[in-house]
């Protein structure tokens, strides 16, 4: 599956965003890393690949999970995810986890380097997934294991809804000659980057066999309703609103913070579902 508007709808984003990524006290990205890595089933002692590590969301708790015996490579294509995992690593004193700066879609290792690759809402980014599941199958040791995760679209009708708020509504403020010129806006507005449907064969087609997935909804909890609102622009979606004309963007913030207080439970915090797709997959031999 070659997906060549993917890459082009992130060029930079991941760059401008890294200070900042994931700080504003939503509890989205740790929890499906955690579930990610419960559904992954490590040993102490594995060497793991982590690709579009971003800030270790995924990484550090395979870091513990493979213990000190183990070693965990996050890679990023965005020199400022990697600036920042590597200082996070250092300030956290994590001896076992190596970060570098690097294409997830044609990872630069050694065949059968790792007994496990995981990737963490990270795929829908890849511009070819087909030759990218071939890379990883040449990555894995005999009976290792590929396990991601990707937003699962399936019943999504429209522009997405990460709970109260709505990107359709930013979307509607796009000119209609920026989303004509840039089409993948379109499609990432719509969260139609990959098709899901399709990745079992995708899978199957590149080696791997007992392909398991699961579609289960996260518990999103976010400490404020301004803060969720400042999170949509702290990861991929700030390329939506980066194409919001800067006249704008004040207005529409204040409309969806306004819309998510509405939906603000009585301690003040916004709490909603998220559907997350897992698939966990074994290598050949």
């Amino acid at each position: 599956m070659v997906n060549t508007s993917a890459k082009g709808a992130f060029d930079g984003v991941f760059d401008k965003v890294a200070g900042e990524y994931d700080t504003e006290g939503v509890l989205f990205f740790r929890p499906v890393a955690e579930r990610l890595v419960e559904l992954l089933g490590i040993e102490k002692g594995q060497q793991i690949l982590d690709v579009g590590c971003g800030r270790g969301a995924v990484t550090f708790p395979l870091a513990e999970a493979v213990g000190p015996t183990g070693r965990v490579f996050g890679i990023d294509l965005s020199a400022g995810m990697v600036e920042a995992l590597r200082a996070s690593v250092a300030a956290a004193g994590v001896p076992n986890i190596e970060v570098r700066h690097m294409d997830g879609q044609r990872p630069g290792f050694e065949p059968r380097e790792f007994d496990a690759i995981t990737g963490s809402m990270s795929i829908v980014m890849l511009p070819d997934l087909a030759a990218a599941f071939r890379d990883y199958a040449r990555l894995l040791r005999p009976g290792g294991t590929l396990a991601f995760t990707a937003p699962d679209t399936r019943n999504q009708i429209g522009a997405w809804k990460t709970g109260p708020v709505d990107i359709g509504r930013l979307a509607a403020e796009i000119p209609g000659e920026a989303l004509r010129a840039h089409p993948m806006l379109a499609r990432l507005i719509n969260g139609d980057l990959l098709d899901l449907s399709a990745v079992p064969a995708l899978l199957a087609e590149a080696g791997f066999a007992d392909v398991v997935e699961h579609r289960e909804e996260i518990a999103v909890v976010a400490d404020t309703p301004a803060g969720l609102v400042r999170w949509t622009q702290q990861h991929g979606m700030r390329a939506v609103w980066d194409a919001v004309p800067d006249g704008r963007r004040a207005a529409v913030e204040r409309a969806l913070t306004a819309d998510a207080t509405a939906q603000a439970g009585a301690d003040g915090k916004v709490r909603f579902g998220f559907p997350v797709a897992y698939f966990v997959a074994r290598g050949g031999a």
